[in-house]
């Protein structure tokens, strides 16, 4: 799995998608999901840096808000398909920056 990160700042609100096609049967799609957040201190701070997510049939949306000014969180989405029985899973790190790195 490659490494993807995205960087926001703490006052602003990014989407990021997390695609799933690759790991989606054609007749298949996604039925449910799990979603963590993880500081450095292996906090789970998903209720504080996850505005709102949406499923779509074979991608989520996520749109993070807020963190802390130099914090990385390990953002992780597992989901559950609706006929096949495997879960692929999705990493990301978010990279919360007031200035550019």
């Amino acid at each position: 799995m490659s490494s993807q990160y995205l960087i926001k700042h703490p006052d602003a609100v990014k989407q990021f998608i997390f695609e799933f096609a690759e790991d989606t049967p054609a007749d298949d799609f996604i039925g449910d999901y799990t979603i963590t957040a993880f500081d450095s201190d292996g906090i789970d701070r998903q209720d504080e840096v996850i505005r709102s997510v949406v499923i779509n049939t074979d991608d989520i949306t996520v749109e993070f808000q807020d963190g802390i000014d130099g914090q990385n969180y390990r953002v992780t989405v597992i989901v559950s398909l609706d006929v096949a029985t495997t879960t692929p899973t999705k990493i990301v790190e978010l990279r919360v920056r007031s200035k550019e790195v």
